[in-house]
Protein backbone atom coordinates (compact mmCIF):
# COMPACT_ATOMS: atom_id res chain seq x y z
CA UNK A 1 0.00 0.00 0.00
CA UNK A 2 2.70 2.30 0.85
CA UNK A 3 3.96 1.89 -2.60
CA UNK A 4 0.88 2.45 -4.75
CA UNK A 5 0.47 5.99 -2.44
CA UNK A 6 4.50 6.74 -2.69
CA UNK A 7 4.32 5.98 -6.90
CA UNK A 8 0.86 7.89 -7.15
CA UNK A 9 -1.10 4.36 -8.71
CA UNK A 10 -4.79 4.80 -9.83
CA UNK A 11 -5.50 1.16 -8.26
CA UNK A 12 -3.99 -1.45 -6.10
CA UNK A 13 -5.34 -5.17 -6.01
CA UNK A 14 -5.47 -6.61 -2.67
CA UNK A 15 -7.04 -10.00 -0.92
CA UNK A 16 -5.85 -8.13 2.42
CA UNK A 17 -9.41 -7.35 4.00
CA UNK A 18 -7.74 -4.48 6.22
CA UNK A 19 -7.07 -2.87 3.34
CA UNK A 20 -9.76 -3.40 1.31
CA UNK A 21 -12.42 -2.41 4.05
CA UNK A 22 -10.79 1.23 4.21
CA UNK A 23 -10.86 1.44 0.49
CA UNK A 24 -13.18 4.42 0.59
CA UNK A 25 -10.93 6.44 3.04
CA UNK A 26 -8.18 5.61 0.96
CA UNK A 27 -9.50 6.50 -2.51
CA UNK A 28 -11.51 9.93 -1.13
CA UNK A 29 -7.44 10.66 0.77
CA UNK A 30 -5.20 9.07 -1.97
CA UNK A 31 -7.23 8.53 -4.99
CA UNK A 32 -6.13 5.38 -5.26
CA UNK A 33 -9.26 2.60 -5.92
CA UNK A 34 -8.68 -0.76 -3.93
CA UNK A 35 -10.45 -3.78 -5.65
CA UNK A 36 -10.88 -7.14 -4.73
CA UNK A 37 -9.49 -10.12 -7.29
CA UNK A 38 -13.20 -11.56 -7.06
CA UNK A 39 -13.68 -8.21 -9.13
CA UNK A 40 -12.43 -9.35 -12.31
CA UNK A 41 -14.05 -13.20 -11.68
CA UNK A 42 -16.01 -14.39 -14.86
CA UNK A 43 -19.49 -14.99 -12.91
CA UNK A 44 -20.15 -18.00 -15.24
CA UNK A 45 -16.57 -19.68 -15.57
CA UNK A 46 -17.18 -23.40 -15.44
CA UNK A 47 -20.64 -23.48 -14.97
CA UNK A 48 -23.68 -23.52 -17.13
CA UNK A 49 -24.28 -20.72 -19.74
CA UNK A 50 -28.23 -21.26 -19.86
CA UNK A 51 -30.58 -20.99 -16.93
CA UNK A 52 -34.35 -21.91 -17.74
CA UNK A 53 -37.17 -20.57 -15.52
CA UNK A 54 -40.90 -21.90 -15.45
CA UNK A 55 -43.25 -19.08 -15.76
CA UNK A 56 -47.18 -18.41 -15.56
CA UNK A 57 -47.81 -19.90 -19.31
CA UNK A 58 -47.11 -23.06 -20.77
CA UNK A 59 -43.83 -21.72 -22.30
CA UNK A 60 -40.65 -21.64 -20.21
CA UNK A 61 -37.91 -18.74 -19.98
CA UNK A 62 -34.21 -19.35 -20.66
CA UNK A 63 -30.97 -16.86 -20.29
CA UNK A 64 -28.20 -17.15 -21.86
CA UNK A 65 -25.01 -15.33 -23.45
CA UNK A 66 -25.85 -13.53 -27.10
CA UNK A 67 -23.65 -14.87 -29.58
CA UNK A 68 -22.59 -13.50 -33.31
CA UNK A 69 -25.33 -16.48 -34.11
CA UNK A 70 -27.98 -14.31 -31.85
CA UNK A 71 -26.81 -10.64 -33.11
CA UNK A 72 -29.84 -10.47 -35.70
CA UNK A 73 -32.30 -10.83 -33.11
CA UNK A 74 -30.76 -8.76 -30.73
CA UNK A 75 -30.86 -6.30 -34.07
CA UNK A 76 -34.41 -6.90 -35.07
CA UNK A 77 -35.76 -6.94 -31.08
CA UNK A 78 -33.74 -3.29 -30.86
CA UNK A 79 -34.80 -1.48 -34.18
CA UNK A 80 -38.69 -2.22 -33.46
CA UNK A 81 -38.55 -0.31 -30.05
CA UNK A 82 -37.09 2.57 -32.20
CA UNK A 83 -33.39 2.50 -31.36
CA UNK A 84 -31.16 3.82 -34.38
CA UNK A 85 -29.15 1.75 -36.07
CA UNK A 86 -26.14 3.53 -34.85
CA UNK A 87 -26.80 3.58 -30.97
CA UNK A 88 -27.82 -0.36 -31.91
CA UNK A 89 -23.86 -0.77 -32.50
CA UNK A 90 -22.40 2.06 -30.04
CA UNK A 91 -24.54 1.85 -27.66
CA UNK A 92 -26.18 -1.22 -27.15
CA UNK A 93 -23.60 -3.78 -28.32
CA UNK A 94 -25.69 -5.62 -30.75
CA UNK A 95 -22.54 -6.19 -32.45
CA UNK A 96 -19.63 -7.42 -30.37
CA UNK A 97 -16.52 -8.28 -32.59
CA UNK A 98 -14.55 -9.00 -29.24
CA UNK A 99 -16.79 -11.16 -27.00
CA UNK A 100 -14.83 -10.08 -23.53
CA UNK A 101 -15.66 -6.31 -24.05
CA UNK A 102 -19.13 -6.46 -23.17
CA UNK A 103 -21.56 -8.80 -20.95
CA UNK A 104 -24.18 -9.72 -23.61
CA UNK A 105 -27.07 -11.94 -22.39
CA UNK A 106 -31.12 -12.31 -24.66
CA UNK A 107 -34.09 -14.29 -22.68
CA UNK A 108 -35.70 -16.63 -24.99
CA UNK A 109 -39.04 -18.19 -24.64
CA UNK A 110 -39.71 -21.23 -27.08
CA UNK A 111 -36.84 -19.78 -29.41
CA UNK A 112 -38.10 -16.21 -29.81
CA UNK A 113 -36.07 -13.42 -28.27
CA UNK A 114 -38.34 -11.92 -25.50
CA UNK A 115 -35.29 -9.51 -23.95
CA UNK A 116 -32.18 -7.76 -24.24
CA UNK A 117 -29.78 -7.05 -21.16
CA UNK A 118 -25.82 -5.74 -21.65
CA UNK A 119 -23.26 -3.79 -19.60
CA UNK A 120 -19.57 -3.23 -20.40
CA UNK A 121 -17.19 -5.36 -18.59
CA UNK A 122 -15.22 -2.72 -16.62
CA UNK A 123 -12.29 -2.25 -14.26
CA UNK A 124 -14.58 -0.58 -11.95
CA UNK A 125 -17.10 -2.94 -11.22
CA UNK A 126 -18.81 -0.72 -8.46
CA UNK A 127 -19.81 1.61 -11.23
CA UNK A 128 -22.30 -0.36 -13.65
CA UNK A 129 -24.12 1.09 -16.95
CA UNK A 130 -26.55 -1.48 -18.29
CA UNK A 131 -29.02 -1.46 -21.68
CA UNK A 132 -31.92 -3.56 -21.33
CA UNK A 133 -35.10 -3.93 -23.88
CA UNK A 134 -38.55 -6.41 -23.76
CA UNK A 135 -40.52 -6.76 -26.07
CA UNK A 136 -43.45 -5.94 -24.70
CA UNK A 137 -45.98 -7.54 -26.64
CA UNK A 138 -44.71 -11.05 -25.63
CA UNK A 139 -47.14 -12.75 -22.71
CA UNK A 140 -44.15 -13.07 -20.66
CA UNK A 141 -42.89 -9.61 -21.07
CA UNK A 142 -43.08 -9.19 -16.85
CA UNK A 143 -41.35 -12.43 -16.18
CA UNK A 144 -38.49 -11.80 -18.85
CA UNK A 145 -38.01 -8.27 -17.29
CA UNK A 146 -38.06 -9.85 -13.58
CA UNK A 147 -35.54 -12.07 -14.93
CA UNK A 148 -32.95 -9.94 -16.41
CA UNK A 149 -32.99 -7.10 -13.15
CA UNK A 150 -32.29 -9.92 -10.81
CA UNK A 151 -29.59 -11.53 -12.69
CA UNK A 152 -28.16 -8.10 -13.45
CA UNK A 153 -28.37 -7.64 -9.69
CA UNK A 154 -26.83 -11.31 -9.16
CA UNK A 155 -23.91 -11.24 -11.82
CA UNK A 156 -22.80 -7.72 -12.71
CA UNK A 157 -22.35 -6.68 -8.95
CA UNK A 158 -20.90 -10.08 -7.91
CA UNK A 159 -21.42 -9.31 -3.86
CA UNK A 160 -19.97 -6.04 -4.65
CA UNK A 161 -21.25 -2.80 -3.64
CA UNK A 162 -21.92 -1.15 -6.67
CA UNK A 163 -24.17 1.70 -8.63
CA UNK A 164 -25.89 0.82 -11.30
CA UNK A 165 -27.51 2.99 -13.92
CA UNK A 166 -29.88 1.06 -16.05
CA UNK A 167 -30.92 2.71 -19.67
CA UNK A 168 -34.25 1.14 -21.23
CA UNK A 169 -36.28 2.18 -24.43
CA UNK A 170 -38.73 5.31 -24.28
CA UNK A 171 -41.88 4.06 -23.05
CA UNK A 172 -40.89 0.48 -21.60
CA UNK A 173 -42.96 0.73 -18.79
CA UNK A 174 -42.66 -2.69 -17.44
CA UNK A 175 -39.33 -1.81 -17.09
CA UNK A 176 -39.40 0.99 -15.26
CA UNK A 177 -42.39 -0.34 -13.04
CA UNK A 178 -40.67 -3.63 -11.82
CA UNK A 179 -37.02 -2.07 -11.27
CA UNK A 180 -38.77 0.55 -9.25
CA UNK A 181 -39.83 -1.84 -6.81
CA UNK A 182 -36.61 -3.19 -6.27
CA UNK A 183 -35.23 0.25 -5.50
CA UNK A 184 -34.23 1.64 -8.92
CA UNK A 185 -35.27 5.47 -9.03
CA UNK A 186 -34.74 8.14 -11.37
CA UNK A 187 -37.31 11.22 -13.16
CA UNK A 188 -40.35 10.28 -14.93
CA UNK A 189 -39.48 11.79 -18.14
CA UNK A 190 -35.97 10.15 -18.33
CA UNK A 191 -35.04 6.60 -19.82
CA UNK A 192 -32.93 5.89 -17.46
CA UNK A 193 -33.04 4.60 -13.71
CA UNK A 194 -30.19 4.01 -10.84
CA UNK A 195 -29.60 2.17 -7.86
CA UNK A 196 -26.99 0.95 -5.04
CA UNK A 197 -26.79 -2.65 -4.22
CA UNK A 198 -24.71 -3.30 -1.34
CA UNK A 199 -25.68 -6.99 -0.48
CA UNK A 200 -25.50 -9.08 2.76
CA UNK A 201 -26.24 -7.78 6.10
CA UNK A 202 -25.23 -4.82 8.06
CA UNK A 203 -24.83 -4.99 12.01
CA UNK A 204 -23.56 -2.53 14.67
CA UNK A 205 -20.23 -4.71 14.15
CA UNK A 206 -19.75 -4.05 10.57
CA UNK A 207 -21.88 -0.78 9.93
CA UNK A 208 -18.77 1.59 9.60
CA UNK A 209 -17.33 -0.31 6.96
CA UNK A 210 -20.88 -0.29 5.20
CA UNK A 211 -21.36 3.40 5.56
CA UNK A 212 -17.76 3.72 3.89
CA UNK A 213 -18.95 1.23 1.09
CA UNK A 214 -21.75 3.07 0.02
CA UNK A 215 -19.93 6.47 0.14
CA UNK A 216 -17.17 4.83 -2.11
CA UNK A 217 -19.99 3.60 -4.86
CA UNK A 218 -22.37 6.76 -4.78
CA UNK A 219 -20.93 9.92 -2.75
CA UNK A 220 -23.91 9.69 -0.12
CA UNK A 221 -22.55 10.21 3.31
CA UNK A 222 -24.57 7.98 6.29
CA UNK A 223 -23.78 8.74 10.10
CA UNK A 224 -20.90 6.78 10.62
CA UNK A 225 -22.90 5.04 14.04
CA UNK A 226 -25.73 2.74 13.91
CA UNK A 227 -29.20 4.15 15.63
CA UNK A 228 -31.38 1.92 17.64
CA UNK A 229 -33.77 0.59 16.30
CA UNK A 230 -37.59 1.96 16.28
CA UNK A 231 -39.56 0.99 13.77
CA UNK A 232 -39.11 0.13 9.73
CA UNK A 233 -40.40 3.48 8.98
CA UNK A 234 -37.95 5.23 11.21
CA UNK A 235 -35.92 8.27 9.39
CA UNK A 236 -32.07 7.58 8.56
CA UNK A 237 -29.85 11.04 8.14
CA UNK A 238 -27.92 11.47 4.50
CA UNK A 239 -26.09 13.70 3.13
CA UNK A 240 -26.34 13.88 -0.68
CA UNK A 241 -23.80 14.22 -3.21
CA UNK A 242 -24.04 17.86 -3.66
CA UNK A 243 -23.92 18.65 0.23
CA UNK A 244 -27.80 18.95 1.10
CA UNK A 245 -29.17 16.59 3.97
CA UNK A 246 -32.17 14.69 3.83
CA UNK A 247 -33.61 11.92 5.45
CA UNK A 248 -34.68 8.36 4.43
CA UNK A 249 -36.96 5.89 5.98
CA UNK A 250 -35.34 2.10 6.92
CA UNK A 251 -37.32 0.38 4.93
CA UNK A 252 -36.81 2.61 2.13
CA UNK A 253 -32.66 2.54 2.20
CA UNK A 254 -33.02 -1.46 2.63
CA UNK A 255 -34.97 -1.57 -1.02
CA UNK A 256 -32.77 0.82 -2.36
CA UNK A 257 -29.36 -1.19 -1.35
CA UNK A 258 -31.26 -4.22 -1.96
CA UNK A 259 -30.29 -7.44 -1.49
CA UNK A 260 -29.87 -5.52 2.13
CA UNK A 261 -30.71 -6.15 5.58
CA UNK A 262 -30.06 -3.70 8.36
CA UNK A 263 -29.61 -5.49 11.36
CA UNK A 264 -29.91 -3.01 13.97
CA UNK A 265 -29.94 -3.97 17.88
CA UNK A 266 -33.43 -4.55 19.08
CA UNK A 267 -35.30 -5.37 15.56
CA UNK A 268 -37.68 -7.93 15.55
CA UNK A 269 -37.06 -10.99 14.22
CA UNK A 270 -38.45 -14.63 14.02
CA UNK A 271 -37.13 -18.05 13.29
CA UNK A 272 -39.45 -20.12 10.56
CA UNK A 273 -39.70 -23.99 9.77
CA UNK A 274 -39.31 -24.78 6.05
CA UNK A 275 -39.19 -27.76 4.68
CA UNK A 276 -35.86 -28.87 2.26
CA UNK A 277 -38.53 -29.95 -0.53
CA UNK A 278 -39.80 -26.46 -0.38
CA UNK A 279 -36.53 -24.29 0.77
CA UNK A 280 -34.97 -25.42 -2.41
CA UNK A 281 -37.25 -23.79 -4.53
CA UNK A 282 -38.34 -20.56 -2.54
CA UNK A 283 -35.16 -19.29 -1.28
CA UNK A 284 -32.85 -21.07 -4.10
CA UNK A 285 -30.14 -21.35 -1.09
CA UNK A 286 -28.42 -24.25 -2.61
CA UNK A 287 -25.10 -23.60 -4.32
CA UNK A 288 -25.47 -26.44 -6.32
CA UNK A 289 -27.01 -25.56 -9.77
CA UNK A 290 -29.86 -27.63 -10.51
CA UNK A 291 -30.38 -29.29 -14.11
CA UNK A 292 -34.25 -28.74 -13.69
CA UNK A 293 -35.74 -25.26 -14.41
CA UNK A 294 -35.83 -23.02 -11.80
CA UNK A 295 -39.42 -22.06 -9.76
CA UNK A 296 -41.24 -19.41 -10.87
CA UNK A 297 -41.17 -18.02 -7.52
CA UNK A 298 -36.93 -17.17 -8.30
CA UNK A 299 -38.26 -14.35 -10.56
CA UNK A 300 -39.71 -12.87 -7.64
CA UNK A 301 -37.71 -10.56 -5.25
CA UNK A 302 -40.74 -10.24 -3.30
CA UNK A 303 -41.83 -13.74 -3.00
CA UNK A 304 -44.93 -15.39 -0.34
CA UNK A 305 -44.33 -17.76 2.05
CA UNK A 306 -47.59 -19.81 3.24
CA UNK A 307 -48.50 -21.16 6.72
CA UNK A 308 -51.07 -21.43 9.01
CA UNK A 309 -53.38 -18.86 10.21
CA UNK A 310 -52.14 -18.85 13.37
CA UNK A 311 -49.16 -17.49 12.56
CA UNK A 312 -50.16 -14.02 11.34
CA UNK A 313 -49.20 -12.01 14.61
CA UNK A 314 -45.51 -13.17 14.04
CA UNK A 315 -45.16 -11.76 10.43
CA UNK A 316 -45.65 -8.31 11.20
CA UNK A 317 -44.15 -5.42 8.49
CA UNK A 318 -39.94 -4.73 8.61
CA UNK A 319 -40.01 -8.03 10.86
CA UNK A 320 -36.76 -10.37 10.20
CA UNK A 321 -37.35 -13.84 8.80
CA UNK A 322 -34.75 -16.19 10.05
CA UNK A 323 -35.78 -19.66 7.49
CA UNK A 324 -34.79 -22.89 9.58
CA UNK A 325 -34.18 -26.18 6.58
CA UNK A 326 -36.11 -28.69 8.89
CA UNK A 327 -34.15 -32.11 8.94
CA UNK A 328 -37.04 -33.89 7.73
CA UNK A 329 -36.66 -35.37 4.27
CA UNK A 330 -32.48 -34.79 4.35
CA UNK A 331 -32.80 -31.36 5.15
CA UNK A 332 -30.22 -29.29 7.02
CA UNK A 333 -31.42 -28.87 9.94
CA UNK A 334 -30.01 -25.18 9.94
CA UNK A 335 -30.86 -21.63 9.42
CA UNK A 336 -30.03 -21.28 5.50
CA UNK A 337 -31.31 -17.69 5.20
CA UNK A 338 -32.63 -14.27 6.44
CA UNK A 339 -35.52 -11.88 4.81
CA UNK A 340 -37.60 -8.97 5.70
CA UNK A 341 -41.79 -9.39 5.81
CA UNK A 342 -42.85 -6.75 3.76
CA UNK A 343 -46.57 -7.83 4.49
CA UNK A 344 -48.50 -10.24 5.85
CA UNK A 345 -52.20 -11.12 5.29
CA UNK A 346 -54.95 -14.38 5.87
CA UNK A 347 -56.52 -16.06 3.03
CA UNK A 348 -59.02 -18.86 2.27
CA UNK A 349 -57.48 -21.50 0.39
CA UNK A 350 -60.61 -21.39 -2.23
CA UNK A 351 -59.74 -17.67 -2.83
CA UNK A 352 -56.30 -17.86 -3.26
CA UNK A 353 -54.84 -16.32 -6.77
CA UNK A 354 -52.66 -16.69 -8.98
CA UNK A 355 -51.12 -13.42 -7.32
CA UNK A 356 -50.96 -15.14 -4.03
CA UNK A 357 -49.36 -18.65 -5.28
CA UNK A 358 -46.82 -17.31 -8.64
CA UNK A 359 -44.15 -15.91 -5.78
CA UNK A 360 -44.45 -19.51 -4.03
CA UNK A 361 -43.98 -22.62 -4.68
CA UNK A 362 -47.16 -23.86 -3.84
CA UNK A 363 -50.06 -24.64 -6.19
CA UNK A 364 -53.74 -24.78 -5.07
CA UNK A 365 -53.21 -28.86 -4.89
CA UNK A 366 -49.79 -28.52 -2.71
CA UNK A 367 -51.77 -26.12 -0.10
CA UNK A 368 -52.65 -28.88 1.97
CA UNK A 369 -48.95 -30.30 2.43
CA UNK A 370 -48.71 -27.00 5.05
CA UNK A 371 -51.39 -27.88 7.34
CA UNK A 372 -54.95 -28.76 7.33
CA UNK A 373 -56.18 -25.20 8.03
CA UNK A 374 -58.36 -23.77 4.94
CA UNK A 375 -56.85 -20.42 5.91
CA UNK A 376 -53.68 -19.63 5.30
CA UNK A 377 -51.28 -16.79 6.31
CA UNK A 378 -49.65 -15.01 3.22
CA UNK A 379 -45.99 -13.50 3.78
CA UNK A 380 -44.84 -11.20 1.22
CA UNK A 381 -41.29 -11.43 1.97
CA UNK A 382 -37.89 -9.83 0.27
CA UNK A 383 -34.25 -8.95 0.48
CA UNK A 384 -33.19 -12.85 0.65
CA UNK A 385 -29.63 -13.36 2.45
CA UNK A 386 -28.09 -16.71 2.23
CA UNK A 387 -25.77 -17.87 5.35
CA UNK A 388 -21.98 -18.35 4.41
CA UNK A 389 -22.49 -20.70 7.66
CA UNK A 390 -25.95 -22.23 7.79
CA UNK A 391 -26.21 -22.35 11.66
CA UNK A 392 -27.13 -25.61 13.18
CA UNK A 393 -29.94 -26.36 16.04
CA UNK A 394 -26.89 -27.54 18.21
CA UNK A 395 -26.38 -23.81 18.43
CA UNK A 396 -29.87 -22.85 18.05
CA UNK A 397 -29.93 -25.30 21.36
CA UNK A 398 -27.28 -23.73 23.02
CA UNK A 399 -29.28 -20.30 22.10
CA UNK A 400 -32.18 -21.04 23.91
CA UNK A 401 -34.21 -21.49 20.49
CA UNK A 402 -33.45 -24.67 19.48
CA UNK A 403 -35.78 -27.43 21.45
CA UNK A 404 -37.98 -29.45 18.82
CA UNK A 405 -41.14 -27.85 20.17
CA UNK A 406 -39.19 -24.21 19.30
CA UNK A 407 -38.59 -25.27 15.37
CA UNK A 408 -42.23 -26.78 14.77
CA UNK A 409 -43.74 -23.22 14.13
CA UNK A 410 -42.90 -20.00 13.55
CA UNK A 411 -41.34 -18.57 17.10
CA UNK A 412 -39.58 -15.16 17.89
CA UNK A 413 -36.25 -14.67 19.03
CA UNK A 414 -34.94 -11.99 21.43
CA UNK A 415 -31.93 -9.35 20.37
CA UNK A 416 -29.08 -11.30 21.98
CA UNK A 417 -30.60 -14.49 20.17
CA UNK A 418 -30.51 -13.03 16.78
CA UNK A 419 -27.21 -10.65 17.03
CA UNK A 420 -25.42 -13.99 18.03
CA UNK A 421 -27.37 -16.40 14.94
CA UNK A 422 -25.75 -13.44 12.94
CA UNK A 423 -22.39 -13.96 14.33
CA UNK A 424 -21.85 -17.61 13.81
CA UNK A 425 -23.66 -17.68 10.30
CA UNK A 426 -21.63 -14.66 8.53
CA UNK A 427 -17.30 -14.41 8.46
CA UNK A 428 -16.74 -12.16 11.31
CA UNK A 429 -20.33 -11.54 12.33
CA UNK A 430 -20.90 -9.76 9.15
CA UNK A 431 -21.55 -10.17 5.39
Amino acid sequence: MATAIQHRLCGLITNDHSILDAAAKLQEKYGIQVVSPRAFKDSNAGETTKEVFETGTSASLSITPVTRADEGEVHKLLSQLGIPNSAVVTEWAGVDSNGRVCNRYGVWSEGVLTGYLMWPTTIKPNDIVAHMAVDEKHPDASDTVRLMLGYLIEQGTAGITSQIRLVFPSEQAQIREIASTLGFGGLKDQTSLTKLTLGGIITTSNWAQRMDDIFLASRVRIPDVPPMYRNVDQQIRLVRPDGNVGHISLMTLETSLSPALLCLPGRPAVVTPVRRVFAEHLLAHSPQRSLLPHARAKLYKERHYLSNANTLKRFQRGNLILFYESERDRGQGAIVAVARVRHAYLKSQEAMENADLDPSVLDLAGLEAIGRSTVKTVTAFDNIVYFERPVARSTLKRLGCGSPNDLLTTRAIDDTQLQEILKEGFTHGTS
